[in-house]
C-alpha cells in the first residue's frame, strides 16, 4: 500500500468545509448573542427613563395642583388662596393660614418635602415627610406666599 500520496484527514475537502461552516455558525451565534445584549441594555435603560419620567410628571402635576386649586381638607390637592367674592381659587397665591398637610400616600410616589424660598431671602419648610429615598425629583413654582414673591419647592420620591 502506497501511503505517500494520501492526504491527512484534516486536509480532506469534507473536513475543511465542516470547519468553515462551524466557524461561521459560531460567529453567527456570537453576533446574535451580542445583539440581544445590546437590545436588553436599551430596554432596561428605557424602563428606567420611563420610571423617572413618571416621577417627574407626578411632581409637576402635584405642584401645579397645589398652586392652582383650593381644598381646605387636604393641602396636597390645593393651597391656593380662595377668593370668596369671585367664588374661585386665585392661582399662584398661597396663604400660610390654610396649609395643613395630612399623611397622604400616593400609589407610586411619596412627598418628601415641601418648602418655600422667599425672594428677599430665607426659606421655610412647610412639610417634611421625614423619609429617606434614593430616587427623588424636585419641582419649583413661582408663587405669592402671604403677598411675598417666593418659590414653592416640591420634592417627591419613588416608593
Amino acid at each position: 500500500m502506497n501511503t505517500t500520496n494520501r492526504k491527512p484527514h484534516f486536509l480532506q475537502k469534507g473536513f475543511v468545509f465542516s470547519m468553515d461552516f462551524m466557524l461561521a455558525f459560531v460567529v453567527l451565534l456570537l453576533m446574535a448573542y451580542f445583539c440581544l445584549l445590546v437590545i436588553e441594555e436599551k430596554v432596561s435603560k428605557r424602563a428606567v427613563f420611563l420610571k423617572n419620567t413618571e416621577l417627574e410628571s407626578s411632581a409637576v402635576f402635584l405642584a401645579d395642583s397645589m398652586v392652582k386649586n383650593f381644598d381646605e381638607n387636604n393641602s396636597f390637592y390645593g393651597i391656593a388662596f380662595f377668593d370668596s367674592e369671585k367664588h374661585r381659587a386665585k392661582s399662584n397665591e398661597i396663604s400660610s393660614k390654610r396649609i395643613v398637610f395630612p399623611d397622604e400616600n400616593f400609589s407610586d410616589f411619596f412627598v418628601r418635602e415641601i418648602s418655600i424660598t422667599f425672594k428677599a431671602g430665607g426659606s421655610k419648610i412647610l412639610f417634611d415627610g421625614n423619609f429617606s429615598a434614593k430616587n427623588c425629583f424636585s419641582v419649583e413654582r413661582f408663587v405669592l406666599f402671604d403677598s411675598k414673591k417666593s418659590k414653592l419647592g416640591v420634592l417627591v420620591c419613588e416608593k
